[in-house]
């Protein structure tokens, strides 16, 4: 019966030059000496399942000899299999045992798996992992080396560029985790990097090279990463590895297997392959004729030996010809618009803003210390005597200290203050931009650059793996899906951009042939036919460039490129971080500088009150709605204090700091302006009020920094409101302390990374039925403010003249609340201006709070009820007594049972003193009986 694998080889046999290399799968490796002869295969689509079957029955089961490979799969493909790995440790031929262990294998996977975390956004997932070993180190002793070799397979599907960047991370890791391994190679040739990059075949499980031991599959093991705690756990050791030398489980550790897990990959990582992998035309920006210096030359510069104006401008062109990419001619525009700065950022009076424009280049870089000398001396007060006390000015900027001044800062001074300038350097750059792309005949990268250039203060690209971006329009960033808009543009405005260098370049021509035709001087006509041939040349290119822009291709390779171009990686983390800013539709209050001005791209908002702002004195009617509104906040709060109390909580909300670190509970029996109040400031706050599930404060502290869509949205809101919490619902205070606190929140929209953030809101409970606390600590009752809403509105029927906390019911009062907004929002920024957002307590207040920490607060209830101070040293209580009359109480208040005594004690021991052996003096138990006299400790 003829052999079904050797035919099937045989039938799947490719001849030299007759298939292409791509389409190649398999290769047999040749040994003319053992006897072995190589070939080289292509089994296409379903036959390769047929293939592993009949490769198992003949390996495992007949237990033959193969020497089969596995050609990887191309990226160009557009699928990937798995992230293999090919460790090749060599040693002197004085080592014949094996030098790892199962804890090194350990060691290099979690290695392997740490970083890969920094490439990929792992979800809740379980994968595996594939370990091989050959049962013997291989001694060479003509070769003078001894070897030894793991091969892994992580479960995971990741292209070859994604691996490549893999193993340069664990690269910079793995010499320490296995310093006491004894290797003769170095470790970059341990991790080969054919198998990385997908150069080499793959082994097969199961074959070998000739005369030599196969691989043996020593470990699978199943990995879970949980997305709640950031971490892959313990591995599960699994008992199937004979599974795997048969069908379907043997398909599954090919390294041409497409069905492994797939996850999205980091921007991070995207923007970083890009730069380490991905090559771009070289670009020369600046027409500085002097040999380029590295970064590192520039740190290494003598900057004492800077004593005049021309030794700096010497230092600067050496540091503008070592400019080669993107990256550096934004350093080199940024400083240009430094330059056209006024005086009044460098001149006499001008610290602050100079001081400024210091952060905002530290916030770009190192690079940019040569910069900031050479604008700091067009000070008529500078001094090059005290160029080192300011580079000790620059060393000691900390840019966290000036809230969110960055190079977008330095392009809206330089907009404002120089318009007619700043628009010359953007056209010098756009230009040179332009002229690059004539030059490389319109390559996807460098219309890119043309676009970022011409767009780069108007729009960011947040994700590129996800296409995520933000537009800044009116007066705010906003979420612009796929930057459709961006990409509009590109065969409008930028083929115009073409269209316009077209009819310049015509000009050129017919000037030139012009001339031609009226020169008698042969050298000047040979001189103008190569004029003429560049032109045209050049017109051919800018015809090629306005097709591609007009062309759904060419356009998908442009934004392609665009996304890295426009990529800021802390954009997001930068949203709606200052404090002191609010947006409005018409601009953005800054409460820093105390007034309204026109939103910038620096301020970094997508958030708005979805209202204009109008000073009062602009308003029609001001006084009248400013009476209305007094009368509203009256009617709501009859008392003055408690009154002046809730104005001064409102105004606090506009600035994103918990200055008091309450949260305030609206309560209150039912029509009693509670859902009113709450719906005026909703309307005040627009995107500003955020909704608060009851699950924030209720939840285990554990999970608060658990990725959700309900914490992401609460990032930048000012107002968050938690609607009627269910009966019975209880307060974690962990969780309470940590939001009212300002400590770090983590939220994570749907499908997006995660972010940590600071909450900037005033947390407010809406409730007629408070929530349970069990602690009893001050550090969780300081923080507590109830605001009891005594007034009712009633219908006519049930109204009460003689009940000072009754009043008539408006129904339409919704109605007029829009036209409040303007009035309202201006009496609340008064107040912040005049109280710094702090509220001072009121009594009325503090007593609802402490009557609420008595009802929740056993212990202090108890100890107000029961204990009484007194001068008679024969007055005291010993514990037994105590926790019995204590259990007595707490039964006939509750009806249950307390579950512990401790949390008594070590209350009395703060309020009364360390225990002694005789009890507590100067105190007794209220009311109680002989009998407990004679109850002693045991």
């Amino acid at each position: 019966m003829p052999n079904g694998y050797k035919k099937f080889l045989k039938e799947h046999k490719s001849s030299k030059g007759q298939t292409p290399s791509s389409e190649i799968t398999n290769t047999i490796i040749g040994n003319e000496e053992a006897g072995v002869y190589g070939a080289s295969l292509h089994i296409g689509g379903e036959e390769y399942t047929t293939f592993c079957e009949l490769y198992c029955t003949e390996i495992f089961q007949k237990r033959q000899k193969e020497h089969m490979t596995e050609r990887q799969l191309s990226d160009a493909a557009g699928d990937y299999g798995p992230i293999l790995i090919d460790l090749d440790f060599r040693y002197s031929t004085d080592i014949t045992t094996r030098q790892h262990t199962n804890d090194d294998i350990e060691n290099i996977i979690y290695c392997y798996l740490e970083s890969l975390n920094d490439i990929i956004n792992f979800t809740d997932s379980v994968f595996s992992v594939y370990v091989f070993e050959k049962q013997n180190v291989n001694v060479i002793p003509d070769k003078a080396i001894t070897k030894d070799g793991i091969h892994i397979i992580i479960g995971i599907k990741m292209s070859h560029e994604y691996q490549r960047l893999l193993r340069l991370k664990v690269l910079e890791k793995l010499p320490d985790i296995l310093d006491d391994i004894p290797i003769t190679n170095t470790w970059s040739d341990v991790i080969d990097e054919g198998i990385t990059q997908g150069s080499v075949a793959w082994q097969m499980y199961g074959s070998r090279k000739p005369s030599h031991q196969a691989y043996e599959m020593t470990q699978h093991r199943q990995h879970t990463y949980s997305e709640e705690t950031s971490d892959f756990g313990e591995a599960i050791q699994m008992d199937d590895r004979d599974d795997y030398k048969s069908m379907p489980h043997f398909i599954k550790i090919s390294a041409r297997f497409t069905g492994h897990p797939d996850f999205a990959i980091k921007d991070s990582a995207v923007v970083e392959v890009a730069n380490k992998f991905k090559k771009r035309a070289p670009r020369n920006l600046l027409a500085v004729q002097q040999a380029p210096v590295t970064s590192q030359q520039l740190v290494q510069i003598d900057y004492s030996h800077i004593d005049s104006m021309q030794k700096l401008e010497d230092q600067m062109s050496l540091w503008a010809s070592s400019l080669n990419s993107n990256n550096d001619y934004k350093n080199k525009e940024l400083f240009d618009l430094i330059m056209i700065l006024p005086e009044e950022y460098y001149g006499p009076g001008s610290y602050n803003k100079w001081l400024k424009v210091g952060f905002a280049l530290k916030s770009v870089g190192e690079q940019m210390l040569l910069p900031w000398l050479r604008f700091c001396a067009q000070s008529s007060s500078f001094d090059f005597c005290d160029i080192c006390t300011r580079i000790a000015d620059w060393d000691g900027y900390n840019t966290g200290d000036c809230n969110q001044i960055t190079e977008l800062s330095i392009i809206y001074w330089a907009r404002t203050s120089n318009k007619e300038q700043f628009d010359t350097v953007c056209d010098d750059t756009l230009s040179r931009f332009i002229d690059d792309s004539i030059s490389e005949n319109g390559s996807d990268y460098s219309i890119a650059l043309v676009l970022y250039c011409k767009y780069k203060f108007d729009y960011v690209c947040v994700s590129p793996s996800k296409n995520k971006w933000y537009e800044f329009v009116d007066n705010r960033w906003k979420f612009n899906e796929e930057a459709v808009d961006l990409q509009l543009k590109l065969p409008t405005h930028i083929f115009k951009l073409y269209l316009q260098r077209s009819q310049e370049t015509l000009k050129l021509i017919g000037g030139a042939n012009d001339v031609k035709r009226h020169c008698n001087d042969p050298v000047e006509a040979a001189r103008l036919d190569n004029a003429i041939i560049d032109f045209n040349s050049k017109q051919k290119a800018i015809l090629n460039i306005m097709k591609i822009l007009r062309s759904n291709t060419g356009q998908r390779g442009i934004m392609a490129q665009a996304k890295l171009e426009f990529y800021d990686q802390r954009f997001l983390e930068e949203l709606n971080k200052n404090v002191y800013l609010m947006g409005f539709k018409n601009g953005v209050y800054d409460f820093a500088a105390n007034q309204f001005r026109e939103g910038r791209p620096d301020d970094y908002i997508t958030l708005s009150t979805n209202n204009a702002y109008y000073p009062d004195n602009t308003i029609k009617n001001s006084a009248l709605i400013r009476s209305e509104i007094i009368d509203f906040m009256k009617q709501l709060f009859p008392d003055h204090a408690l009154c002046e109390y809730m104005w001064e909580h409102m105004s606090s909300v506009l600035i994103g700091i918990n200055h008091n670190q309450t949260f305030n509970i609206y309560t209150g029996g039912g029509s009693n302006g509670k859902s009113k109040l709450v719906d005026l400031m909703s309307l005040l706050l627009g995107d500003y009020k955020g909704v608060v599930p009851a699950s924030l404060l209720t939840q285990k502290r554990m999970d608060i920094g658990k990725a959700s869509p309900e914490i992401f949205q609460l990032i930048g809101r000012r107002y968050a409101v938690i609607q009627e919490p269910s009966k019975g619902d209880t307060i974690n205070e962990g969780t309470m302390k940590e939001i009212t606190g300002g400590d770090a929140l983590q939220g994570r929209a749907l499908y997006g990374d995660t972010v940590t953030f600071t909450p900037q809101f005033k947390l407010v409970v809406c409730t007629n039925n408070l929530m349970e606390i069990k602690s009893n600590d001050d550090g969780t009752w300081r923080r507590i403010r109830v605001c009891p809403f005594k007034s009712k509105f009633v219908c006519d029927a049930d109204y009460d003249s003689s009940n000072r906390l009754h009043f008539k019911i408006n129904m339409k009062i919704n109605d007029r609340f829009k036209e409040w907004l303007p009035v309202l929002m201006n009496m609340l920024i008064e107040r912040v201006h005049k109280n710094k957002s702090i509220v001072q307590d009121c009594s009325e207040v503090l007593d609802a709070s402490n009557r609420y920490r008595n009802e929740q607060d056993y212990i202090s209830r108890f100890i107000t009820e029961k204990i009484r101070s007194t001068d008679n040293e024969k007055d005291c209580i010993k514990k037994r007594a105590l926790g019995m009359v204590f259990k007595s109480w707490y039964t006939l208040q509750t009806g249950k049972q307390p579950s512990k005594l401790d949390e008594l004690y070590a209350t009395f021991e703060r309020k009364y003193g360390t225990y002694p052996k005789k009890g507590w003096h100067h105190i007794k138990i209220e009311d109680e009986d002989d009998d407990d006299e004679d109850i002693v400790d045991p």
